[in-house]
C-alpha cells in the first residue's frame, strides 16, 4: 500500500504490508482523495481518521456489482478491534473502483499498443494536429510516418509543418489545415511528396478552445500509376476504334438491337451520332435498315446466337440524308460463364464504293460481254450476208433474165415482183452488215441541234397529235463529229420506239443537253408501257425485240447501239413497267465546226453508185470480164449481162482474172469493164484491183459487194474503180456501166 494521506498526515508506503489480491500487486495512488476526487464524503475522511487514531487491522472481502476483486486489508495503527463495519464497506467500494478504474487504463493501453502495432504496418498514415494561424503542429500520429518523411516519429511530435516538409509541400498543408478547421468541413487531397502519390482525408476535431485537426493519408501511388496506365490503354482503345474504318459496337438481342455502347465512328455511316443512338434515344438501330432485309438479318443473327457462331451480314442502310449506303457487320453473342446470352458484340463499316465499284464492274462485264457477243454475232451474219447476196444476186439475175424473155404482162409482174422482193431482202441484208460492222459514210463537224430538231418535227407530223411532245435545248449550237444520216437513223429510231411503247398517248421527251465541256448529252423519254428487267438486259441484243410479231425486227437498237460506239459515245437505258422509258445517248463534243473539217472524208463521187434501180436505158454493149466465186451468180449474172446485149467472160477468181487480163493485154482484146465480187478466196476483190492497176492502170473496175461501208475503203477512192451494191438488178448494173464505161481512157 502506499498509504494515505488522511488529515494532512502522510502515511508511508510499507512493502511489507503490501498483500497481492488474485495475483496483482494492487497500487493505490498516494492518497484516497485523489483517488475518489471530490466524491469522497467528508464523513467517510473523518471515519477513516478515527479508524487510524484507533489503531486496527482489518480484512475485507471487495465486491462490486457482484464481482469479486479479492480481499483487502486495511491496516492501522493500533490493534483493537475494528468495530465500524460500515466505514469498512464504504472504504472497499471505492478502492474497488479504484481497482476497476487501473484495470480499464491498462487495457485501454494494452488496446493503444495494438493500434499503434496495427498502424505502423497499415498503409494508412494516421495523425492528429493543433492548428494554428502560423503553422499546424502534431500532436499524435502514426509510427509509419518515418517511413514516408524518413525520420523518427519520436522526432516529429510537436514539430511544425515547416520543419518536415519542404517549403512548397509546407506552405500547400499549412493553408490546407487552417481551411478544414475554419470551414469544419471534411476535405479529400491529393498530393505528390518525393515522388510519390497521396490521398489525404483531413477533418476537425474539437477539445475545449483548442483547434484540433485529425486525419489519415494514404499511399496511391502505386494505384495511381495504374489508373495512369489503364487511361493510356483507354486512350489507345478509342484512338484504336476511331481509326477503325467503321464503329464498334454493343447491343442487346431485341428486335430494335438496342445499343448499349457504340463508338463515335458510326457518326460517319449512318449519319446519326452515338448518343442518337445509344439506348434508341434518337433512333434504334433497326430503323435504319432497309425494310426489306430486318428479317432476313434478324433470322441470321439468331441462327449465329443458337450455335454460339458469329455471324457475318452486308444490307444496305438510310443514311439520315436520305441516301442508301451498304454495309458491312461481323458480330457474335457473349455468353456468362452459365451459358446465359448477355449481349452482342460486333463491327460494321461502309461498303458502299465497294458495292457501286461490283455494280460498275458487272455493268461493264455485261457491256464487254454484249460487245463480244455482237462481235462474234457479226462476223456470223457478214458470213451468212455474203452467201445470201449471192442467193439473191443470182435469183435477181434470173429474174431479169425472165423479165427480158417475157412477152406476157403476167410473167413480166412475177418476175418484177421477185425482184422487188430481193431488193427487200438486200436491204435487210444491209441493215444486218451495219450491225455487224458499223460503219459511217460522211464524218463531218455536225450541228446534233439540228439533227435532233428535224426527227423532232418529223415525229410530230406522225403522230397526229395523240402524243404530247416536248424537245427542250441549249440555245446555243452544240457540235460533234460524225455522219448525219446515221445518227439522223439512231434518233428517228429511239423516238419511233418511244411512240410504239405509247398506242394510247402519252408525253415524250427530247431533251438536248451539255454534259460536261466535253460531252453532249441526248435523252428520249417516255411515259409508255415500260421495259422489264429481264427485258432490260436484252434490248441491244440484234433480233431482239418486246414488240409484237410483225412489228420490229428487233435490229433497232442493236444497230443503234453499234453506230454510237463508232462515234466514240454510249447509249443506256432506264426503264420501269407501266412507268415508261428513258434511253441516254452521250456523244463527243468538239468545240467548233471547223475543228474537224480536214478530217471530213472527200469521197470521189465516181467511187459509189446508187444502189436505186436504173432508168433501163440501154447503153452500147460493152467487152466486161466478170469475176465471181460462186457458180450460180456467175451464170445467171453472165446471163442477164447477154441479155442486156453485152459480151461478157465469166472468170470464177482473182488469179484467172490477172491472167486474163495479162493475155488480153498482150492481144489489144482488153474488155471495156471488169466486174469483181469483193468477197472471194484466196484473193479477194480489193487485192484483185491492186494487181490489175499494176497491169492495166486505166481500165474501169466496178467492184461488187454487199458490205456497207466499202466505198470508204482507200482502194476503191481512186480513178476508175467505183462501187455497186450486190445484189443488183439489170437496170443497176447497166446504170452503174454507163458511168463507169465514160472514165474508160
Amino acid at each position: 500500500l502506499l498509504g494515505f494521506n488522511l488529515g494532512g498526515k502522510r502515511w508511508p508506503r510499507d512493502p511489507e504490508r503490501d498483500k497481492k489480491i488474485d495475483g496483482k500487486q494492487i497500487a493505490l495512488f498516494d492518497s484516497i482523495e485523489a483517488l475518489a476526487g471530490d466524491s469522497m464524503p467528508h464523513s467517510l475522511s473523518a471515519s477513516v481518521q478515527r479508524a487510524f487514531n484507533v489503531g486496527i487491522i482489518a480484512v475485507v472481502s471487495i465486491r462490486r456489482t457482484n464481482q469479486s476483486f479479492g480481499d483487502f486489508t486495511l491496516i492501522f495503527k493500533q490493534d483493537e478491534a475494528f468495530r465500524n463495519h460500515e466505514l469498512a464497506l464504504i472504504l472497499a467500494d471505492y478502492v474497488g473502483i479504484l481497482i476497476e478504474r487501473r484495470r480499464i487504463t491498462a487495457h485501454l493501453e494494452e488496446n493503444d499498443a495494438l493500434f499503434t502495432q496495427f498502424l505502423k504496418h497499415s498503409p494508412v498514415y494516421a495523425f492528429i494536429k493543433e492548428v494554428k494561424e502560423h503553422d499546424s503542429f502534431t500532436i499524435r500520429m502514426s509510427d509509419n510516418y518515418s517511413e514516408m518523411i524518413g525520420r523518427p516519429t519520436s522526432e516529429l511530435l510537436g514539430k511544425g509543418m515547416r520543419e518536415m516538409f519542404p517549403a512548397d509541400f509546407a506552405e500547400k498543408m499549412i493553408k490546407d489545415d487552417f481551411s478544414v478547421v475554419r470551414s469544419g468541413k471534411v476535405v479529400e487531397l491529393d498530393e505528390q511528396l518525393n515522388g510519390r502519390a497521396y490521398t489525404t482525408i483531413k477533418f476537425p476535431i474539437y477539445q475545449q478552445e483548442r483547434k484540433l485537426l485529425a486525419g489519415y493519408t494514404i499511399d496511391v501511388t502505386e494505384r495511381e500509376a495504374s489508373k495512369k496506365k489503364l487511361a493510356e490503354n483507354e486512350a489507345q482503345t478509342r484512338t484504336l476504334i476511331a481509326n477503325l474504318p467503321g464503329f464498334v459496337y454493343r447491343c442487346r438481342d431485341d428486335r430494335d438491337w438496342t445499343m448499349i455502347y457504340i463508338s463515335d465512328g458510326c457518326a460517319g455511316i449512318t449519319g446519326y451520332g452515338a448518343q442518337d443512338l445509344l439506348l434508341n434515344s434518337s433512333r434504334s438501330f433497326s430503323e435504319l435498315i432497309e425494310p426489306g432485309f430486318k428479317e432476313k438479318i434478324w433470322e441470321s443473327v439468331q441462327s449465329a446466337l443458337r450455335s454460339a457462331t458469329s455471324f457475318e451480314e452486308e444490307y444496305p442502310i438510310i443514311h439520315r440524308d436520305g441516301t442508301e449506303r451498304w454495309i458491312w457487320e461481323r458480330g457474335r453473342g457473349i455468353y456468362a460463364p452459365n451459358g446465359e446470352l448477355q449481349y452482342i458484340e460486333g463491327f460494321i463499316t461502309d461498303i458502299t464504293r465497294r458495292k457501286n465499284d461490283e455494280a460498275r464492274i458487272r455493268e461493264l462485264n455485261e457491256k464487254l460481254f454484249l460487245s463480244k457477243k455482237n462481235e462474234a454475232l457479226g462476223t456470223l451474219v457478214a458470213g451468212v450476208a455474203h452467201n445470201v447476196n449471192n442467193f439473191l444476186a443470182a435469183i435477181m439475175a434470173a429474174a431479169s433474165c425472165g423479165t427480158a424473155d417475157s412477152k406476157k404482162s403476167p410473167e413480166i409482174e412475177a418476175f418484177q415482183r421477185i425482184d422487188s422482193l430481193c431488193g427487200r431482202g438486200r436491204e435487210l441484208l444491209k441493215s444486218l452488215m451495219k450491225f455487224a460492222k458499223p460503219s459511217l459514210e460522211t464524218m463531218i463537224p455536225i450541228n446534233i441541234k439540228a439533227i435532233v430538231e428535224e426527227v423532232v418535227t418529223i415525229i410530230k407530223h406522225s403522230t397526229f397529235n395523240q402524243i404530247t411532245i416536248a424537245f427542250t435545248a441549249p440555245k446555243d449550237q452544240l457540235w460533234v463529229f460524225g455522219d448525219p444520216g446515221a445518227l439522223n437513223s439512231v434518233f428517228m429510231n429511239l423516238c419511233i420506239n418511244a411512240v410504239d411503247a405509247m398506242p394510247k398517248g402519252g408525253s415524250l421527251n427530247i431533251a438536248l443537253s451539255l454534259i460536261d465541256r466535253k460531252t453532249i448529252g441526248v435523252s428520249v423519254e417516255d411515259t409508255g408501257i415500260g421495259i422489264g428487267k429481264e427485258a432490260l438486259t436484252h434490248v441491244f441484243e440484234p433480233f431482239f425485240t418486246t414488240k409484237e410479231p410483225g412489228k420490229g425486227t428487233g435490229l433497232g437498237l442493236s444497230t443503234s447501239f453499234g453506230t454510237i460506239k463508232a462515234h466514240n459515245g454510249s447509249i443506256s437505258i432506264e426503264s420501269e413497267v407501266g412507268k415508261g422509258t428513258i434511253v441516254h445517248v452521250r456523244l463527243p463534243k468538239i468545240d467548233s465546226p471547223s475543228q474537224e473539217a480536214g478530217i471530213s472524208a472527200n469521197l470521189s463521187s465516181q467511187s459509189h453508185l446508187s444502189s436505186e434501180k436504173g432508168d433501163g436505158n440501154r447503153i452500147s454493149p460493152l467487152k466486161i470480164a466478170l469475176v465471181d466465186d460462186d457458180d450460180d451468180v456467175l451464170f445467171l449474172t453472165c446471163k442477164m449481162l447477154e441479155k442486156a446485149g453485152h459480151s461478157v467472160t465469166p472468170l470464177s477468181g482473182g488469179a484467172e482474172c490477172l491472167s486474163f487480163i495479162t493475155g488480153a493485154k498482150q492481144t489489144g482484146h482488153s474488155p471495156d469493164v471488169i466486174i469483181i465480187d469483193q468477197n472471194m478466196p484466196k484473193m479477194n476483190g480489193v487485192q484483185t484491183i491492186e494487181r490489175l492497176k499494176e497491169i492495166s492502170p486505166k481500165i474501169p473496175i466496178l467492184l461488187s459487194s454487199g458490205q456497207p461501208d466499202i466505198q470508204e475503203w482507200d482502194s476503191v477512192k481512186q480513178a476508175n474503180v467505183a462501187v455497186i451494191s450486190k445484189p443488183f438488178n439489170v437496170g443497176e448494173i447497166q446504170a452503174a456501166l454507163a458511168a463507169i464505161s465514160t472514165q474508160k481512157g
